[in-house]
């Protein structure tokens, strides 16, 4: 893959994710190629990372983000806090930067248009990362569904547990980014990829567990899709079944290479798995590669990642309306089984997201703020901020709690 003309590689972030990425650049590029890490948190943790696993004497770690990159043919990966990657995406792309983006994007439709615009106006590429469509047992899966017939109905099932270990590391998501935030640009994507050409629309969202499960109904065109979504769950799981005229279709890949199931019989979802490139290094690859020739795959379009954007944004109006009413069920002191109030495990993962819906706060800080709140709805016998929660409008109510 001709991608000698990349002179310098920049990665934006300073988590598993970032590292994953790094090992994988310094695997498929030259040692000449010049790489550079910006962490604005985590600097010096990155640096001391990449002196111990030795990974290559032409890499550098910076704290800030340069206003001019010291070449012309810039490729810049952003995988840091999707919270932060507006003002980082708009510093890159003015530093003369082409991007790749990690899911989501942004945090609104809006926002993702802003920076589109941006990318325009100053001649620079700027893609979204949809890591699964370069996935050679999804690929083989969506040959499988492309022949079938017309699709009648698709199924989604993905699942984490609460601690997962993942490339050597463990995983943790960010707890102010609602599951949907973060899942549903993988999971539209690969939708779109076995039913292109189709618009989505919501259609409703269920949430359980304060929101660490969700339930999403859309239609894809004239085709129903239901999609469950589950942080903190019992298991890793990656299911798809796919309904068509004449067949039921699966894919499992909850460990990959997964296997697929055509109505009849097993198949390994790729029998060359341990031989070919990973989804991650074949997109990275593809990316250089689009810098290189200034032609892009159309996996890593823009547009795909606008379309979850749209999506997420629908979701979250209702859902946050759900979540408030949740809060108010589970603190309710008539309901409540318990005479205090107490901390589980659903209710901080309700209150830990809302409590950072509108900026970020520390691990201890935001362990201090559940604890004022809970006490204080324990000293009113909850009744005066129940009251409070009430409200047609879920952004007065979560400014009430923001105010606690």
């Amino acid at each position: 893959m001709n991608i000698k003309s990349v002179t310098n590689i920049i990665i934006i972030g300073g988590g598993r994710w970032a590292r994953v990425i790094l090992e994988v650049i310094c695997r498929i590029v030259d040692k000449s190629v010049k790489i550079s890490v910006y962490s604005k948190n985590n600097s010096i943790g990155m640096s001391d990372w990449v002196s111990s696993k030795k990974i290559g004497d032409n890499i550098q770690v910076f704290k800030d983000l340069p206003t001019k990159f010291s070449t012309d043919t810039n490729a810049v990966i952003v995988v840091n806090a999707a919270r932060d990657h507006e003002d980082l995406i708009i510093s890159a792309l003015n530093a003369g930067g082409n991007l790749l983006v990690e899911k989501p994007i942004t945090l609104s439709y809006e926002s993702g248009k802003k920076m589109a615009t941006v990318a325009k106006d100053l001649n620079r590429h700027l893609t979204s990362a949809h890591v699964f469509l370069f996935a050679t047992y999804f690929i083989n899966f969506s040959k499988l569904v492309l022949n079938a017939g017309k699709i009648s109905r698709i199924n989604i099932h993905w699942e984490d547990p609460g601690v997962e270990d993942r490339y050597g590391e463990k995983k943790l998501y960010d707890s102010s980014l609602p599951v949907f935030s973060d899942w549903l640009p993988h999971v539209l994507s690969m939708i779109s990829a076995i039913a292109p050409g189709k618009d989505f629309i919501f259609l409703s969202v269920e949430l359980e567990k304060g929101g660490a499960s969700v339930t999403i109904d859309i239609l894809l065109g004239d085709i129903p899709s239901r999609i469950i979504l589950t942080r903190n769950g019992k298991s890793r799981k990656r299911n798809m079944d796919v309904y068509t005229e004449t067949k039921a279709l699966k894919l499992d890949f909850s460990k990959e290479p997964g296997t697929i199931y055509d109505g009849t019989n097993k198949i390994a979802g790729d029998n060359e798995w341990k031989i070919s490139q990973s989804p991650l290094e074949s997109m990275l690859c593809t990316f250089l590669k689009g810098v290189s020739e200034e032609v892009f795959d159309e996996r890593l379009n823009l547009d795909i990642g606008l379309k979850a954007l749209k999506i997420i944004d629908s979701v979250m109006v209702d859902y946050r309306k759900k979540q408030i009413l949740w809060l108010i069920e589970e603190l309710n002191p008539q309901t409540s089984k318990l005479s205090q109030i107490a901390v589980n495990k659903n209710l901080f993962y309700a209150l830990s997201e809302i409590f950072q819906s509108k900026s970020y706060i520390s691990t201890k800080e935001l362990g201090n703020k559940i604890e004022r709140f809970l006490s204080k709805i324990n000293d009113l016998s909850g009744k005066g901020i129940l009251e409070l929660l009430k409200k047609e409008n879920t952004n007065d109510s979560i400014a009430q709690l923001e105010k606690i």
